[in-house]
């Protein structure tokens, strides 16, 4: 019982789903979201493109389903999308 409230906290500081990563962005959570803030455009999109794919539970549900090695190229591959979203944006 110790664990989850922990858990919890930290599911909301972190934002590894699209549902958790819209509102950053958009500012719907933050006071000034990353859009109305002096962000630059790229590391918008490339923490857009790759903050949804690099969820810890998706890939603790790729390494039971899939295996292992699924899990961890998927998961280099989600920081690969990133960069090049990013580097495309820039």
């Amino acid at each position: 019982m110790g664990v989850r409230p922990c858990r919890h906290r930290a599911r909301h500081l972190a934002p590894f789903c699209s549902c958790r990563t819209t509102p950053i962005v958009l500012g719907a959570r933050l006071v000034l979201g990353a859009l109305a803030s002096s962000v630059p455009w790229a590391p918008i999109v490339a923490f857009m493109a790759s903050s949804p794919l690099t969820s810890p539970e998706e890939y603790v549900l790729s390494v039971g389903l899939f295996g292992p090695a699924f899990a961890m190229t998927f998961f280099v591959s989600a920081i690969v999308v990133g960069l090049v979203a990013g580097a495309a944006a820039w």
